[in-house]
């Protein structure tokens, strides 16, 4: 059986300052977004700043 490669918050997060594909809801687009451990924020190229709690999903650029 096969793994999902997205990752639910709050159970399993990034590293601090980690850049990763985030998904706010199952049908929105994946962005790009870097991960803040101290605010528990991921924030966009652009600068919208999202907290976890609005994240769906998130999953490592490469997968280690």
């Amino acid at each position: 059986m096969a793994t999902s490669l997205w990752h639910t918050l709050p159970l399993e997060v990034p590293d601090d300052e980690e850049v990763v594909w985030v998904r706010r809801w199952w049908l929105g687009a994946p962005w790009l977004g870097t991960w803040s451990a101290a605010a528990a924020t991921f924030t966009s190229s652009t600068g919208l700043v999202v907290p976890w709690y609005e994240v769906w999903r998130w999953r490592h650029q490469v997968e280690p």
